[in-house]
């Protein structure tokens, strides 16, 4: 059986060179389609039967089929994701058996093509419904859900691990190793690994390890997740890094009533999944409307970048104590600074997953500087958790100036990098290297604005109008996915130039 996770094939301008290769929705000139068009399908699935084998209420209701369409248009390669449960598989299989499609082409040729289906077995009603595209769903946002409201889910589109069922977690093959229990140790252990495209993980390595076999515990953990879907952009996945938290703790009561005071950096903070919204994670300074943080009383003060130094304890249930304020402010900015530390619900640190107390020193700047996409210069505080140098605290930076990429701190970058710039060009114009002359390139330069929506590109050498014009097409394809450049720590519209060619 031919796998549809296959690695990434080295591109070529033949598609005739790659009989074997599966595409994805985005790198075609004409996805499959099912005859007759959405209605078709929807009355396709209608007499779907709601499983009667189940002597159990099943885990969810979602079952996530992988599948390829031939270039024929036949139903191949099915991959289940996620189940219910057995008899819910051969629902779905024996439905989807029998399914013909309109086939896949990229410029003029079938092709094969990568689907998912995702089937909703809604448990009151007895009813199947089946969506296309189902990988991406919001599955929190699908529990409860009427059918007739199955319209209204989110698509995100981040890697997930699709390999057990909600009862079947890691944490239950978790074991804790004999001699880290005798020797009383307790703690996180981390590991970093790399998604690959083909949907397996390599190159695991250990973030920290608190001994006796945990370590070695973890890893083991980490090798059973072996059937993920990778991030994925226009005609190939591509790798992702990746981190996993595994927690070792022989009495979690000892943890829960320990009032011990930690140092910041004393407990290794691994658990990524609260940097987004803990500004006590953050390496770099946060810019913050003065506005919003303190509300009315914010233009009572100066915005002259005087600095407030903050020492503070954050307890267990996230609430600071032990505020102490100096540095160079004003009484009022000190005073300011405080009630915005105290009244703040921080991300409490966690030991064993189970909250604690640690100790921080934080620095907070009064700072004017420009509100992002605008011109408008707005009241800011400055969140960092080190001094900063004066030129971050500029704020004579006018958004409508355009920065050269020598003029800025951090360029403006294609967010996939420039290889993907290069398989894109190959998907949307097959024949750019017989249509380029040898040792020829075109460049052009697109306008980054701090939005990242680079949708104005201008040509600076060419090599023949409708040469140069097709390059310009098939770039503006990416407009909506460039990151900003950086100066001084602002986004800042700059110019980045693309070569194609050559």
């Amino acid at each position: 059986m031919k796998s549809f996770f296959l690695p990434l094939l080295l591109l070529t301008t033949q598609l005739s060179a790659q009989p074997d290769r599966v595409f994805l929705t985005w790198d075609l000139s004409k996805p499959a389609s099912f005859p007759g068009g959405q209605l078709a399908f929807r009355d396709y699935f209608k007499n779907t039967p709601y499983p009667t084998d189940t002597t159990i209420r099943p885990s969810g209701n979602r079952l996530i089929v992988g599948f390829v369409v031939e270039q024929d248009g036949r139903s191949a390669d099915f991959r289940i994701f996620q189940t219910p449960g057995p008899a819910f598989t051969a629902a779905a299989i024996t439905a989807m058996q029998g399914m013909k499609w309109n086939w896949a082409e990229a410029n003029g040729h079938p092709v094969r093509q990568l689907m998912y289906l995702c089937f909703l077995f809604h448990h009151s009603s007895k009813r199947v419904a089946v969506m296309e595209h189902g990988l991406y769903l919001d599955y929190a946002a699908v529990q409860a859900l009427d059918p007739a409201d199955y319209h209204k889910l989110s698509f995100p589109t981040e890697e997930r691990f699709m390999g057990y069922n909600p009862e079947d977690t890691l944490a239950a093959k978790q074991r804790y190793p004999e001699a880290a229990k005798a020797a009383g140790v307790q703690g996180e252990v981390g590991v970093a690994a790399t998604l690959q495209p083909d949907g397996t993980l390599s190159g695991l390595t250990l973030l920290n390890d608190i001994g006796y076999g945990c370590g070695e515990e973890a890893l083991r953990l980490t090798c059973l997740l072996k059937n993920w879907v990778p991030a994925q952009v226009f005609d190939s996945a591509y790798a992702t890094p990746r981190e996993f938290i595994y927690s070792f703790c022989a009495d979690l009561a000892v943890i829960e009533s320990s009032d011990k005071l930690y140092e910041e950096g004393e407990i290794a903070v691994l658990n990524r999944k609260y940097s987004n919204d803990n500004l006590l994670t953050r390496t770099k300074a946060v810019f913050l409307t003065a506005e919003y943080v303190v509300g009315a009383d914010f233009n009572l003060v100066p915005y002259n970048n005087a600095m407030a130094e903050v020492d503070f304890i954050v307890e267990k249930n996230g609430k600071a104590s032990a505020i102490e304020v100096g540095g160079n402010a004003s009484e009022n900015q000190r005073a300011l600074a405080r009630r915005y530390i105290e009244t703040t619900e921080w991300t409490a640190p966690k030991r064993c997953n189970r909250p604690c107390r640690m100790h921080y020193k934080r620095y907070l700047y009064f700072h004017r500087g420009l509100e992002q996409n605008s011109c408008q210069h707005i009241a800011n505080l400055v969140f960092s958790n080190s001094p900063l140098p004066a030129a971050q605290l500029r704020s004579d930076i006018r958004c409508d100036t355009i920065f050269e990429p020598v003029g800025v701190d951090q360029p403006a970058v294609y967010k996939f990098g420039p290889k993907s710039i290069d398989e894109l060009v190959v998907l949307h114009w097959p024949g750019y290297k017989s249509d380029i002359p040898p040792g020829k390139e075109i460049l052009i330069r697109v306008l980054v604005p701090e939005n990242g929506r680079g949708r104005y590109m201008e040509l600076i050498s060419g090599v023949g109008a409708e040469v140069d014009k097709k390059a310009l097409a098939v770039l503006k394809i990416a407009s909506d996915y460039w990151t900003p450049a950086y100066k001084d720590g602002y986004k800042v519209s700059s110019w980045s130039v693309v070569r194609i060619g050559r």
